[in-house]
């Protein structure tokens, strides 16, 4: 775990676009929500289709479909 550092650096923001093109790789570069736009009554209701839409990719990329 890195600390957080208060001063710029290039060797820090090469690390960090290390680490995020390595869980763009982890995920197949694809989102885990359908494209299309959605209106909720509830934030509950948007919470847990946020929650199954996240759920679903983890089972793609689980059993290899999504990679």
């Amino acid at each position: 775990m890195r600390p957080v550092s208060f001063h710029a650096s290039a060797e820090l923001l090469a690390e960090g676009g290390r680490w995020n093109d390595s869980l763009q790789r982890l995920n197949g570069g694809a989102t885990c929500y359908p494209k299309g736009v959605r209106r909720f009554k509830t934030h509950e209701e948007s919470n847990r289709f946020d929650l199954e839409c996240k759920v679903r990719r983890i089972v793609q990329v689980s059993f290899g479909r999504g990679l």
